[in-house]
């Protein structure tokens, strides 16, 4: 089981104050070290992309609860994650609740998730991300 630390201020061991995303991740986040070992273990660019993306995620919703879940970061109970693949990125989206046009804003075709590919940081669409971040969040 993972260990889950607040981010707090004057929280040395791992907490917010040594977090390498510590300017970009804010101090209510809860910050799970597997979550770090799983994006550092990764290669170039899926490192960089995933680290953006974690940023996104919780710049987006300070409060959110990070966990490893089906072997990748979680975000939310599950209700995000990014998978760091051979090519490229995926952030998955859980799709409960929504309607067939919120649904056509992803790619993929999975039954329960949907997915947004990202092949790069130069690719990564940022404004689309937090309106389907909200989108998701909501239901």
């Amino acid at each position: 089981m993972a260990v889950l630390k607040t981010a707090v201020p004057g929280h040395r061991d791992r907490g917010f104050e040594s977090h390498p995303l510590r300017f970009k991740i804010k101090e209510s986040t809860i910050i799970d070290e597997k979550v770090d070992e799983y994006i550092e273990k990764q290669k170039s660019p899926q490192k960089e992309i995933c680290r953006k993306l974690r940023e996104i995620i919780c710049a987006t919703f300070p409060n959110i609860k990070e966990e490893m879940k089906w072997g990748v970061p979680a975000f939310a109970d599950g209700k995000f994650y990014i998978v760091a693949l051979k090519d490229h990125v995926n952030m998955g989206f859980s799709i409960k609740g929504l309607t067939k046009e919120e649904l056509s804003l992803f790619d993929g075709g999975g039954k329960t998730t949907k997915h947004i590919d990202i092949n790069s940081l130069q690719g990564l669409n940022q404004k689309r991300i937090i309106k389907l971040l909200k989108l998701v969040h909501e239901r």
